[in-house]
């Protein structure tokens, strides 16, 4: 192919890798959406859906029980243990972006199998090539060590 940036330069590898990551996102995507029946989720979300999303998130009742009066007796949020308090459902944009990153080394590690028939990188001396990790990091503008933290224990930093 002859679009394929340089195994060494680190800038074409870059968009180059990024523009690939994005159509195989793209072409997820569609696949996922080609045969999906939207009607059950608009039927849920006129319904149901707000109510019972109100009340998994902040654990308040009041909507369901106005809702089905007739359940109200029955509808109370779950009790904890004792000592045991509900997590703050807030989300971490880092460590979402940091998730993501992660999962794109292994693509990106296909993709020079397919295109390079490598899928590794030099990393020693003299000539320092960037890693997988460097450039799903660079995509995601996360720090590379939470990512190779990531994906070698499991929880970032």
């Amino acid at each position: 192919m002859s679009n394929l940036p340089d195994w060494q330069d680190d800038k074409g590898m870059y968009a180059w890798l990024m523009a690939k990551l994005d159509d195989q996102l793209e072409a997820e995507m569609a696949e996922a959406n080609k045969n999906a029946d939207h009607s059950a989720v608009r039927e849920w979300l006129a319904s149901d859906g707000p109510a019972l999303e109100v009340a998994e998130l902040s654990d308040d009742v009041t909507k369901l029980r106005d809702r089905y009066p007739h359940l109200a007796l029955f509808l109370h949020p779950m009790r904890l243990p004792r000592g045991k308090h509900r997590p703050s459902r807030r989300v971490n944009d880092y460590d979402f972006r940091v998730r993501a990153a992660a999962a794109d080394v292994p693509r990106i590690r296909k993709l020079w199998q397919v295109h390079y028939r490598r899928r590794n990188r030099a990393t020693g001396m003299p000539q320092v090539e960037k890693s997988p990790e460097f450039f799903a990091a660079a995509r995601w503008e996360v720090d590379k060590d939470d990512v190779i933290r990531l994906r070698e224990r499991g929880k970032p930093k």
